[in-house]
């Protein structure tokens, strides 16, 4: 048993080790992709007379907005401001980046944590062309904050089962317990305490059994998150534009729509 134990040990730190080469390689993958889709990203809304070697924060747009000098792309600055590069210190603009590889690496370690990657990624739009931010966050996000913590995930439980098993094997089952697939409450009155089994099954309220029929059937439970998946896509389609026009004139039909859903959703 023990050195079944061991041989356990040494096959699950050989995944282990596969799994964390596996993560810093799509690391650096994406340490390495974030520098030569981005680079620097110091371009800022700042007022017309601003003097590049004099920046205080009133030269600054409310909120601080990144810009492209291009004008085919990225976020245009409004009138009476235009786009132009700060050179800032770290402890200004902060340590997320793509300036080189080093804080590259750093930034899409922030990002797989899913802890602020949006507004990296806003900045990256505003900054240069939206698709290069969408294909490289959107792949990012599937891969290093989904797929491969999973892995990781899944190996570790592995191990655990199977150090569980063998333990199982040598100790041997201390207590038959009796399988039962019916669910038990327990419940007490004046005579005592006992176990009281649940039918699943019935239904309380004055509803038909078509109708819970139809909301246990899969179908239904598919339709629902298509709903679901249609709100989050209309909310996602949601944009603003810096005309002089009031908010209310981009969200009126969005606000139908959500009455909609919410309408649909409640029922």
């Amino acid at each position: 048993p023990k050195s079944r134990i061991n041989q356990i040990f040494k096959r699950s730190s050989q995944q282990i080790y596969n799994v964390t080469l596996f993560f810093l390689f799509f690391m650096s993958l994406y340490g390495l992709l974030g520098v030569q889709f981005f680079g620097e990203l110091k371009n800022h809304c700042v007022l017309n007379t601003t003097d590049p070697n004099y920046i205080t924060i009133n030269s600054l747009a409310i909120p601080d907005t990144f810009c492209s000098l291009n004008p085919n792309s990225g976020y245009q600055c409004p009138a009476g401001m235009k786009c132009m590069k700060l050179e800032l210190s770290r402890y200004i603009m902060g340590f997320n980046g793509f300036d080189e590889f080093v804080t590259s690496f750093f930034t899409v370690y922030q990002a797989s944590s899913q802890e602020g990657w949006v507004f990296i990624m806003y900045r990256a739009i505003d900054s240069l062309p939206g698709w290069r931010a969408v294909l490289y966050f959107s792949t990012m996000i599937f891969f290093l904050a989904w797929l491969v913590k999973n892995v990781f995930i899944a190996v570790i439980t592995e191990t655990f089962n199977e150090i569980r098993v063998q333990f199982q094997q040598m100790w041997g089952v201390r207590q038959q317990i009796q399988n039962s697939t019916a669910s038990q409450i327990l419940t007490g009155d004046d005579r005592g305490w006992k176990l009281v089994t649940l039918d699943e099954n019935k239904h309380a309220g004055l509803a038909p059994n078509v109708c819970h029929k139809i909301l246990r059937s899969p179908h239904f439970r598919l339709l629902v998150m298509c709903i679901i998946l249609a709100n989050g896509v209309v909310t996602a389609t949601m944009h603003f534009k810096h005309d002089e026009r009031p908010r209310s004139d981009f969200y009126t039909k969005y606000y139908y729509i959500e009455i909609g859903f919410t309408v649909v959703l409640n029922f």
